[in-house]
């Protein structure tokens, strides 16, 4: 199917965190004299592999190693060279010319020219295809997005162009002080015309289906399967700085099992939890690498404000029923007692250290004080209050987490914690694979739901999740106030301060209303064997940790 002979093979919150690290088109690779092969352990289930359509941190991670958009991030999280090899941005700051580079290609030597990014943001644009996160081309501030996605105006309307086939020009509706970082993410990649419109609902279904212009080639995966692997890719055009001929990956969510895999050395780098990380805390091998996503529990409210009977479970349309559940978790001793002391409070949806006040400097939480906080008394009041609003005494809900060892901790600890905080309530735990809980919740299909959002570099993303035209909005929450002002802040373009004031008032509807119960940022806390070097970690942009241009010393 790819018409290929395959070849046989942090942003930080202050500064990157490093293994031996050197940049792209070093000479690691000449200081290698290991293996070839690197062995890790996955995070979880592929939920899809068409970068179209990814909307979760799974996906993104995979894709990130065998796509490429036309920028990558540097450790750091300053955009460097990837397909487009230089660019400039007109004086009014709307206008991106790209210049891609002639030695990009797709893994069966087809050139990568600028029809494949123009086809792949149309396909992303497209209200027939429905992407999960179409809405970032609004949130970018693509010209004409907002019209196209409403059905108002063709694809071909987007503002991209293609003056030859290795130039591309985007427009942008006003300035956009981001866009540089948000056009490498997964969903602005290119796409092969031919290959994909050829495969059709089948593309990328699994990996013989998937083409790559990425470092490495997408092998070994069925569509549904728990391990895979990264091939080496010939055709790239900084191939002769990948020192690593295969990656393989394998999901193991028994974190007793994965524990001793990486100590018989079957296994190069793994991620740790809970008691394992007490043990480790000493190792030389254990990197921690602070989170700014912030972790979760999506509410779905599913709901018209004005009837209470338009959800599958017309409690949570109460606010007072959301704001006891909201209040009625202790983050101190989740982290404390569940997470082992890896994870800072949040302080609202909006991850802290994510972006500052600029006009004092402040983080969201100095800005605006801690707003997330467990107070049991006021949790039962606004549950007995919620209650009778509804006519009950008692009230089931179903919690719905993924199932590795860290996610079932976690959601064990809600069940208990909101049971035995609020009379009545009865909670059905339900633990599931991955790809089945992002399913449901992106078909709008549970109660309580442990999530998390990775906003990328903007702090609006964390807000306009809940926006009613976005597809992430999962709690179907309705409040045109509330769209009114998240449209007001996409307008505001240069006017950073009113900008920055206008998010902080949106979080703050989101916080009165309760439509989400914010947890925690997390910490990351991996482990790398003594000989592998050359890996790269970041607390956003990319993927946490990154093994790209890593490789194996002599053993």
């Amino acid at each position: 199917m790819k018409n290929l002979v395959k070849t046989v093979l942090w942003l930080l919150l202050a500064a990157s965190l490093l293994v031996s690290c050197t940049q792209s088109g070093s000479s690691s690779a000449n200081q290698a004299t290991g293996k070839t092969v690197l062995n890790i352990a996955g995070d979880g289930e592929i939920p899809t592999a068409d970068s179209t359509n990814t909307g979760n941190t799974i996906s993104s991670g995979v894709l990130y190693y065998v796509q490429e958009g036309l920028v990558r991030l540097d450790p750091d999280g300053n955009p460097t060279p990837g397909v487009a090899e230089s660019w400039e941005v007109d004086e009014t700051g709307t206008i991106y010319t790209f210049h891609l580079r002639e030695d990009a290609y797709w893994e069966n030597g087809v050139p990568v020219v600028a029809d494949d990014f123009i086809f792949s943001w149309q396909r992303l644009a497209d209200p027939t295809f429905a992407a999960v996160s179409a809405n970032q081309l609004v949130l970018s501030g693509i010209v004409n997005s907002e019209a196209i996605l409403a059905g108002e105006l063709p694809v071909t309307d987007l503002g991209i162009a293609a003056p030859d086939e290795h130039t591309i020009v985007i427009t942008l509706v006003q300035p956009n002080t981001y866009f540089l970082k948000e056009v490498g993410s997964t969903i602005f990649y290119p796409l092969n015309r031919e290959f994909v419109t050829g495969l059709g609902d089948l593309y990328a279904t699994d990996a013989e289906k998937h083409l790559s212009n990425g470092p490495f080639t997408f092998e070994e995966w069925d569509g549904t399967g728990l391990s895979w692997s990264y091939v080496k890719n010939e055709y790239y055009w900084d191939k002769d700085s990948i020192y690593l001929t295969q990656i393989n990956v394998e999901v193991i969510k028994d974190q007793g099992t994965k524990v001793s895999l990486y100590e018989a050395g079957e296994l190069d780098s793994i991620s740790i939890t809970g008691d394992y990380f007490a043990q480790y805390k000493d190792d030389p091998g254990l990197v921690q690498v602070p989170s700014l996503s912030a972790s979760n529990v999506e509410i779905g409210i599913a709901h018209d404000q004005n009837n209470f009977e338009a959800t599958a479970n017309g409690a949570l349309v109460n606010v007072n029923i959301r704001k006891a559940l909201f209040y009625a978790v202790d983050r101190e001793e989740l982290i404390t007692y569940i997470l082992e002391g890896q994870g800072t409070p949040a302080v609202g949806i909006i991850a802290d250290g994510i972006a500052n006040n600029p006009g004092t400097g402040a983080s969201i939480g100095e800005d605006t004080g801690n707003q997330v906080y467990f107070d049991g008394d006021l949790a039962r009041e606004y549950w007995e209050k919620g209650l009778a609003e509804l006519g009950v005494t008692s009230i089931t809900l179903e919690l719905l987490t993924s199932d590795s060892d860290s996610a079932k901790k976690v959601g064990e600890y809600l069940q208990n914690q909101w049971q035995e905080e609020l009379p009545g309530l009865i909670i059905d735990y339900v633990p599931v694979v991955t790809s089945v809980r992002f399913e449901r919740m992106m078909n709008f299909d549970f109660d309580l739901a442990l999530g998390g959002w990775s906003g990328g570099f903007d702090p609006l993303s964390y807000i306009e999740q809940h926006n009613i035209t976005s597809a992430h909005n999962h709690s179907q929450y309705v409040n045109p106030v509330f769209n009114d002002l998240v449209a007001k802040i996409k307008s505001e373009g240069n006017d950073v301060q009113a900008r920055w004031d206008d998010i902080i008032a949106a979080q703050q509807i989101l916080l009165d209303e309760a439509v989400e119960i914010p947890l925690y940022s997390g910490v990351s806390n991996i482990l790398v064997a003594s000989n592998l070097h050359n890996v790269y970690f970041r607390s956003i942009g990319g993927v946490t940790v990154d093994y790209t241009y890593a490789y194996f010393s002599g053993e």
